[in-house]
């Protein structure tokens, strides 16, 4: 019981005795007898008083040890909880523990593991590796390149026009016979190929039989604007032994406007001295456009038999930007084995 409400009965008993004592010293009967039902009534009302207090103290006396109880119930299964996340905690330490302990000594059988055949084997691996990373950096250096190519036009503004242009190569043989065998191997008698593109590959191969072969380039731009007209594809040559072999009568230097080809060279190379220089140029006019200027005109070649008949020293791929010289290539082709395989291309 509450240390308050104890104390209050203490008081109602010592009231009680003390009213005893006013009682005995009462002479008059009907004041005793009066105050005493006074007393009495007092008495009735306080201990009802402290019949609902006592009542109230048991009810708070419950909750409280309810909300004890709910407490220790919810302290109880947190700490079950909490329990149980250490214990799973204690076992995965334990798991990677061991895990980590296994793989040690995986690597250190591994390591110890010393001998030929795995020295061998782990070198070859390495040596596929880096293989693979070398062809990986090219392949992502190949990428950055094209996306670069693809950049630098959409900022210098190249017209889709443009790419529709074509850089072209024809040809005719000009001997008593067919010809065949000295001027191309098949191959149509009009090459041509886009911006980006090379030609079909012509095939040289003049010698001692009669005629020689009759060549011409020029570049056609059907949906060009009207400056690129003003563009010209240029040739020129010159032999470095017997001159009968080479020209044919054409100049030495010689260009051709946009829709047009250049005059005909003539190719008559053979047994006699020496060879025949060949050079070719992109001319543009100074009022071109930035893009135009940045514009390479490309020779490509290869030898399919005696490499002494082509190139005389000169890289297989020859290039020059606009308004500049390829580089010469000499033809030298005669009765030794194979001929000079030749093609064109205008890039950017």
């Amino acid at each position: 019981m509450a240390l308050w409400l104890k104390c209050l009965l203490l008081c109602l008993k010592l009231s009680l005795a003390l009213s005893g004592v006013i009682v005995l010293k009462l002479d008059d009967e009907e004041d005793t007898k009066a105050i005493a039902g006074i007393i009495e009534s007092k008495i009735d009302k306080q201990e009802e008083v402290l019949e609902q207090l006592k009542g109230t103290t048991e009810a708070q006396d419950a909750t409280i040890e309810l909300l004890n109880s709910t407490f220790k119930y919810t302290l109880h299964h947190q700490q079950e909880q909490i329990d149980n996340l250490t214990t799973q905690n204690e076992e995965l330490k334990s798991d990677i523990a061991k895990a980590t302990g296994e793989l040690k000594q995986l690597k250190q059988s591994a390591t110890g593991q010393d001998n030929t055949t795995n020295s061998t084997f782990y070198q070859a691996l390495n040596a596929q590796q880096e293989q693979i990373k070398q062809l990986d950096d090219q392949s992502k250096q190949l990428k950055q390149d094209i996306q670069n190519i693809l950049d630098s036009a959409n900022e210098l503004g190249v017209p889709s026009w443009f790419y529709q242009t074509q850089l072209c190569y024809q040809w005719r043989h000009d001997g008593v016979s067919s010809g065949v065998g000295q001027c191309g191997a098949g191959e149509p008698r009009k090459l041509c190929a886009y911006v980006g593109k090379n030609t079909q590959y012509y095939r040289d191969d003049t010698d001692r039989r009669d005629g020689g072969c009759r060549m011409q380039w020029g570049i056609i731009s059907p949906n060009a604007e009207t400056w690129f007209e003003n563009v010209k594809i240029c040739y020129c040559w010159y032999a470095d032994g017997d001159g009968g072999q080479c020209g044919g009568g054409a100049p030495q230097s010689m260009c051709a406007d946009v829709g047009s080809f250049t005059q005909e060279y003539r190719d008559d190379t053979d047994l006699r001295g020496g060879g025949c220089r060949m050079s070719w140029m992109l001319s543009i006019p100074s009022s071109s456009p930035y893009w135009l200027t940045k514009a390479r005109l490309c020779y490509d070649w290869y030898a399919d038999g005696n490499g002494g008949q082509c190139g005389g020293g000169a890289a297989q791929k020859l290039c020059a930007i606009a308004n500049t010289w390829t580089a010469y290539y000499r033809d030298d082709t005669d009765r030794r084995s194979g001929g000079c395989r030749m093609s064109w291309g205008l890039y950017l």
